[in-house]
């Protein structure tokens, strides 16, 4: 076992792409040890792989709980009010040769500049470490900028403040107690120089923080807590020790939140001479260690349950305003108030029959807002959400699902699975603002980013005539309704051929508006995919293959556009925008309404909408409505104002009150605006502008 290097295999990374060339070497000197550059962005980027697909959670019945749901402030009938799009993989950079592979260690992310500053240290005894610079201004389009290479030193930490890269380290040898290191880059036009390297007693340097106070960092076994202050003279920088060395017995991870710098110290253990898990013995009460942030003063302690079952292991903790939120093996996670109390602990997961125990631990925490993410090595990562109830602040929405969840732009008779496979490892994840960056295992690094809904303003034309024009039809038979002129308004729109679906011009993404609902059932509207090369219209058994779940008991949510539509309700408010998922060429789109599935159907566990006896198969109404039990059309698909595309149903069997305004929304491929761009038109007709209704 090291030194709190980082080597169980929390951080493995498959390196099969080389770096760039490295030019504007550093060679510096014992104190300013080389630092090489590589800005060849051909190169960089051959490590990057877009990929643009939805991530959807996958419930957990044993760690959900209806009751937390439901008190959730944002939109508790659908968990699933964020997005989550996988926008790219990353590969690790290559190491020395095939026996030194880089791993990723950790991620800053500045999102005042948009940047992303992920470290990497080498797997086995060599010392060697990188640091990728991200731009993730678009994040559709994630790029490796720069690549720096610290050529003796093993990265475990990384943050970047005012220009600067601050990263912490072991040095050389990390089985020597003084090889523990923070150091700090500073870019000087296309070069980098490394202005100080300081050494802070220990074997490694495990984690920092940088403040406009200045920077506050540990290290490892048998090893300390110091706080430098930042130090200018003229245009020079450096730093300087303010405080401590304060001693930690196994200083894995700090915090600093208001007042206060929060440490998590595993404790002093003692080896019985085999270092394999289960083999060591604590001999200190290990838990949170809080000391004031200008003088490291030592304020209190608070307990953790028990010893940390891993020896130097990657363990982590966050905090905000309200809470500190320690990871804490075996045990899981542990949320802590600001006066100390363990107000929830949120379990670790199980370890699967035949699984390895090491593998399968609640590692991180990050929070972002009100959403945490709980990072669990094999068991993958797992979302929450702060809830109204302070006893138990935080509950699930459910896990990612790497490994299966979504659907791609597949055939008609598979169901293609994530990138991700069974060998990944969810081990750190890091966020800011509306992106995520996780580290896994064989898997790689993945950048994902969170799609919050927003409410755009439909235009005026829209409203004045699309929309009245449609809600003028509440009390009248849309099929017979004559405009001034005595001319049937809507009969083209009931005359083969009739629209029963989208599809795109090129590669784009699908948002959905909510403009109206006029029901009187609690309904629910999904969608359904399939390949317009493979067939022109989709067979009854394919629609059913890609909406149901693999029981064939339940509507997936994934397929669900509103679980529950009611006007005002769940954020269903007029010009309610949000992504569904990302469209090639030529795939079909239709839709369905479930007349009451919101109220009948709806598994606020799941997510799903369930069939049973109120809520039957029999029952969906499809735009391909030779699918319908009526074979009658429920639905109309047509162009309206502002380059908008519209669809909206009758919600009762036989074409009930026939006013087509049960659910009204907006197809669109842009965020902003219910115009769209890249939507094919082609079969849907043009609601006639300027109507005068008699």
């Amino acid at each position: 076992m090291m030194f709190n290097k980082i080597t169980i295999g929390i951080f493995a990374f498959t390196t099969i792409l080389f770096t760039g060339c490295e030019t504007n070497d550093n060679r510096g000197s014992a104190n300013n040890p080389p630092v090489s550059v590589s800005r060849d962005m051909a190169s960089l980027n051959r490590r990057i792989t877009k990929v643009n697909r939805q991530l959807f959670l996958k419930a957990d019945p044993i760690m959900q709980n209806k009751s937390l749901i439901d008190s959730i402030h944002w939109d508790a009938a659908n968990r699933e009010k964020y997005n989550f799009i996988l926008r790219a993989e990353v590969e690790a950079p290559a190491g020395k040769n095939e026996l030194h592979t880089m791993q990723a260690t950790h991620v800053a992310i500045d999102k005042v500049n948009q940047k992303a500053f992920v470290s990497y240290n080498t797997r086995g005894e060599l010392s060697d470490g990188m640091v990728d610079i991200f731009d993730i201004s678009d994040l559709s389009n994630p790029r490796i900028v720069a690549q720096y290479h610290v050529e003796d030193l093993d990265i475990s930490s990384v943050a970047y403040y005012n220009g600067r890269i601050y990263i912490a380290g072991a040095s050389q040898d990390y089985k020597k107690p003084d090889w523990a290191v923070i150091q700090i880059l500073e870019e000087k036009g296309d070069s980098v120089v490394s202005v100080t390297r300081k050494q802070i007693g220990s074997y490694v340097a495990t984690d920092l923080t940088v403040t406009d106070e200045g920077v506050y960092i540990i290290s490892g076994t048998a090893g300390n807590l110091v706080f430098y202050k930042h130090t200018y003279t003229g245009s020079k920088y450096t730093i300087t020790k303010a405080a401590g060395p304060v001693a930690i017995a196994d200083a894995r991870s700090l915090a600093v939140n208001g007042n206060f710098v929060y440490v998590l110290d595993a404790g002093e253990y003692k080896t019985t001479g085999n270092e394999t898990y289960g083999q060591f013995v604590p001999t200190t009460t290990a838990g949170i260690r809080v000391f004031d942030k200008n003088n490291l003063t030592e304020i209190t302690q608070w307990s953790g349950f028990g010893a940390q079952k891993q020896f130097e292991a990657k363990t982590e903790l966050d905090a905000d305003n309200n809470y500190i939120f320690s990871a804490w093996q075996p045990t899981g996670l542990l949320v802590y108030n600001k006066n100390g109390t363990v107000v929830q602990t949120i379990p670790g997961p199980q370890t699967p029959t035949g699984g390895f125990y090491g593998d399968f631990v609640t590692n991180s925490a990050t929070i972002n807002g009100r959403l945490l993410m709980v990072s669990n090595g094999g068991a993958g990562a797992s979302l929450y959400a702060q809830t109204d109830n302070t006893a138990v602040p935080y509950a699930m929405l459910g896990s990612f699902d790497f490994n299966s969840a979504y659907l791609d732009y597949f055939d008609q008779n598979s169901i293609s699975h994530t990138a991700f496979d069974a060998r990944q490892s969810v081990n750190f994840m890091a966020s800011e603002g509306n992106v995520i960056f996780v580290a896994t295992g064989l898997g790689g690094l993945k950048i994902i980013e969170i799609v919050e809904p927003k409410v755009v303003t439909l235009c005026n034309d829209f409203v004045n005539k699309t929309w009245a024009f449609a809600k003028y039809c509440e009390t009248k038979d849309a099929r017979t309704l004559k405009d001034i002129n005595g001319l049937y308004i809507y009969k083209q729109f009931f005359d083969e051929p009739v629209a029963r679906a989208i599809s795109v011009t090129q590669q784009s993404d699908l948002y959905i508006t909510f403009v109206s609902e006029g029901a009187g059932m609690v309904n629910s509207l999904g969608y359904y995919l399939w390949d317009r090369n493979m067939v022109a219209k989709p067979t009854y058994d394919m629609i059913k293959a890609d909406i149901l779940s693999d029981d064939g008991l339940s509507v997936r949510k994934e397929r669900l556009v509103y679980s529950r539509i009611r006007n005002n309700q769940n954020d269903l408010v007029k010009g309610y925008t949000k992504y569904y998922l990302s469209m090639k060429p030529n795939i079909g789109i239709g839709f369905f309404l479930i007349p009451n599935g919101g109220n009948k159907g709806f598994n606020a566990i799941t997510g799903n909408i369930d069939l049973n006896t109120n809520v039957k198969l029999a029952d969906f109404m499809y735009t391909h409505f030779e699918y319908n039990q009526s074979k009658l059309q429920q639905h109309m698909l047509y162009q309206g104002e502002c380059n908008s595309i519209v669809l909206s149903f009758e919600d009762i069997q036989q074409y009930g009150d026939h006013d087509y305004n049960d659910i009204i929304f907006i197809l669109t491929d842009n965020p902003n605006t219910i115009g769209s761009t890249n939507l094919s038109t082609t079969g849907i007709l043009n609601l006639s502008p300027g109507l005068v209704i008699n």
